[in-house]
């Protein structure tokens, strides 16, 4: 029903139309019109559906899939889950366990062994029990598990013949447990290798690769150096190296201090797109891309929900993994958890292209307001996401027609606090 209010004199009648217009209408029809856009009908987010057994997962043309389909790798970490069950803490376990299915996470990224958050080792008294409890758990409550072999390695296990027979040990485990997507080591280059990119642990790939069934698993994150295509090289150089072994490679973003921008680190997101490695190949996983916490810490933590969001949404338009990260033994806030779900929506097949706004074929050819827009496409449908310090609008490509599908607003007068993300949807 619409909306009219009437000027004193009685000439004149604002009206709020049902089409999204506001008009002015005096005696001889309308005087002024918003020429809003039309309203579109969106779709849904997708319904939650009963947890049913998970299927192994696979790589193919670039995007992360199962039985079931294609789907966005939505992860968070939780290291310590392992630890808690060994330690006779199940049921905190469990809570946070049921707490990531409940906020719509599909992944859990926990550690098999650490030295600095806690203690945790593999000739500790009901060590393996722990390790495959918390796979079969989290599996029966819709959650696969990124498991972390080597973590603060180092301390830890710093014999080279050690490593190989824990390797060993992990692959003939892993290869009857379809829900684990294995990772080698955390960090390489600070837990016992020179980079992920280590001879010693290429070798460990390739003994773990020998004794796995074929799934995916990745190596470890290789340092990021990138800001653009040329000073990326070194970071291309890994990556290639890596996606000859594994198809699944991991990422840790470089955290980049916010200056003049709403959140650096989530426009460095797109920047593993330039460099072009494993390209309808290979699956990418952004693992700690920023840490999540009560208080913010420049190029180290962000406390935000809306820069969370805008992240998770703008890995789900490039068509790439994002693993919700915070460090619960250091800080167990996680603002915006609640509202990365919202990513659901955005299609996970590998038909949907990515092409960031204003350049050529893509569905946004400007914006205004928004620091950076994302898009992706079909040529059928397309979404886009919008983000800064305050809202925008974007300017729809010739045949398409979109609007708003939801917006999130933080008004706060504080620079450190304020923003604004928008999620369009448009169709052709």
């Amino acid at each position: 029903m619409s909306d009219t209010l009437t000027s004193a004199n009685g000439r004149y009648k604002l009206v709020m139309q049902d089409d999204g217009n506001l008009v002015i209408y005096g005696a001889n029809g309308p005087v002024w019109a918003s020429n809003s856009p039309t309203p579109q009908p969106q779709p849904p987010i997708p319904p939650v559906k009963p947890v049913t057994a998970l299927t192994p997962l696979r790589v193919e043309s670039g995007r992360l899939r199962n039985d079931e389909g294609f789907l966005h790798w939505r992860g968070i970490s939780e290291f310590s889950l392992v630890h808690l069950r060994r330690t006779a803490k199940a049921a905190e376990a469990e809570a946070r366990m049921a707490r990531a299915a409940g906020a719509r996470r599909n992944g859990i990224r926990v550690l098999a062994m650490a030295a600095n958050l806690f203690d945790l080792r593999p000739g500790y008294p009901g060590y393996w029990e722990a390790v495959d409890w918390v796979i079969a758990k989290a599996g029966a409550l819709g959650l696969y598990t990124e498991l972390v072999l080597f973590a603060d390695a180092q301390t830890v296990m710093p014999s080279p013949a050690d490593r190989s027979s824990f390797t060993q040990q992990m692959a003939t485990l892993l290869r009857g447990r379809p829900t684990a997507l294995p990772q080698l080591a955390n960090e390489p280059f600070q837990n016992g290798w020179s980079s992920a990119t280590d001879p010693q642990l290429l070798e460990l790939a390739g003994l773990f690769s020998s004794n796995y069934d074929g799934r995916p698993f990745s190596i470890g994150d290789p340092n990021d150096t990138v800001e653009n295509p040329d000073t990326g090289a070194p970071l291309k150089t890994d990556l290639d190296a890596l996606a000859k072994r594994s198809p699944v490679l991991v990422l840790h973003g470089e955290r980049k201090p916010r200056d003049d921008r709403w959140a650096g680190w989530v426009d460095h997101l797109k920047g593993f797109d330039e460099i072009g490695v494993g390209h309808g190949t290979h699956y990418l996983i952004h693992d700690e891309p920023m840490g999540a916490a009560s208080a913010y810490q420049n190029g180290r933590r962000d406390n935000r929900p809306l820069a969370h969001l805008a992240a998770q949404l703008v890995c789900a338009i490039l068509g790439i993994g994002f693993t919700y990260h915070y460090i619960a033994e250091q800080d167990p806030a996680t603002p915006g958890l609640d509202l990365c779900d919202v990513a659901r929506v955005i299609p996970a097949s590998p038909d949907y292209v990515f092409r960031n706004a204003g350049t050529a074929g893509a569905c946004v050819t400007r914006f205004s307001g928004h620091d950076k827009v994302r898009t992706c496409d079909n040529g059928r449908e397309a979404w886009a996401v919008g983000y800064g310090f305050t809202g925008g609008t974007v300017e729809w490509a010739a045949g398409w027609t979109g609007g708003i599908f939801s917006n999130w607003q933080h008004p706060s007068g504080d620079r450190e606090s304020c923003g604004e993300v928008t999620l369009y949807r448009a169709t052709k």
